[in-house]
């Protein structure tokens, strides 16, 4: 799976693409519902933040990404994957499995290898309970002290549902996290999951 930074850079988030799609508008961008047509997954992005439908891989079912305007400085790439259907496990069921102390210790591993994790707190949305994690990316080589202030760090959630999992990846560099948040979070709190 691509980190947000590099499908950001792949296609710069076709600026073209959303540009285009939003007639560069210079007037502040407003909420956007983008809406896969196969799932139903649904993501409204954030005042200042525009969303665009991807192709799907064949790691991922529905690909949407919510990139802010300047695209450089934040965004999230929201996934899902469809599960088995016909399980005989409730929502409360799966609820259960996001809380216990194996699945935690399960996802610090899974990240810690590729991320500094500086938490991993529950979440909950319209029912669904699951883990975020904030890390920022391990690196091999040492950075220079004058771009320091410019790494980026990760606010990951992971919500499963009875049709599948639904993933968040929301980049930004570390200075402005705490500012990005809240708008991380309400593209997580927009997100409608599959029936």
């Amino acid at each position: 799976m691509h980190t947000p930074s590099e499908i950001f850079r792949i296609t710069t988030l076709s600026s073209a693409l959303i540009c285009g799609a939003l007639a560069c508008a210079s007037s502040p961008l407003y909420a956007q519902t983008v809406i896969d047509p196969k799932f139903g997954l649904s993501v409204t992005a954030p005042v200042g933040y525009a969303a665009a439908l991807w192709t799907p891989m064949p790691s991922r079912n529905v690909i949407i990404v919510v990139q802010r305007k300047e695209v450089e400085n934040a965004g999230c790439i929201v996934e899902f994957l469809n599960g088995d259907a016909g399980g005989s496990d409730t929502q409360a069921d799966v609820n259960a499995r996001a809380d216990s102390a194996e699945t935690i210790e399960l996802l610090r591993k899974e990240f810690g290898a590729r991320y500094d994790i500086q938490s991993i707190v529950p979440i909950e949305h319209a029912g669904v309970r699951g883990m975020a994690i904030v890390g920022d990316p391990n690196r091999s080589v040492p950075v220079p002290a004058s771009v320091s202030q410019k790494k980026m760090r990760h606010w990951y959630v992971i919500l499963d549902t009875m049709s599948g999992r639904t993933t968040v990846n929301c980049e930004t560099y570390r200075y402005d996290f705490g500012d990005r948040l809240p708008e991380f979070d309400a593209v997580v709190r927009s997100i409608a999951f599959p029936k």
